[in-house]
């Protein structure tokens, strides 16, 4: 029974350490759109920094609906899911 419980508590600590959505989409992200490398930072504070050609380029906001991520800004909503 001590066995029981021990592997009980353990398994129960295994999964309380996991990351949150926000600490797992926290970040910065690098691609290219055709030659133009395009980077965006996603930050806790619910913003996105985006970057051009290593310039600032605007900025946006993004939020969690359900399980997907929904980046707003310039008119624009993106729906992003994994």
């Amino acid at each position: 029974m001590k066995n029981l419980l021990i592997l009980i508590t353990i398994m129960l600590v295994g999964v309380g350490c996991g990351k949150s959505p926000v600490e797992k989409l926290v970040g910065s992200y690098e691609s290219k759109t055709g030659r133009t490398p395009v980077k965006h930072v996603y930050l806790e504070n619910g913003k996105v920094e985006t970057y051009r050609n290593g310039k600032k380029g605007g900025d946006l906001n993004w939020k969690f609906v359900g399980k997907v991520v929904h980046r707003e800004g310039n008119n624009i909503t993106e729906i992003f899911k994994n």
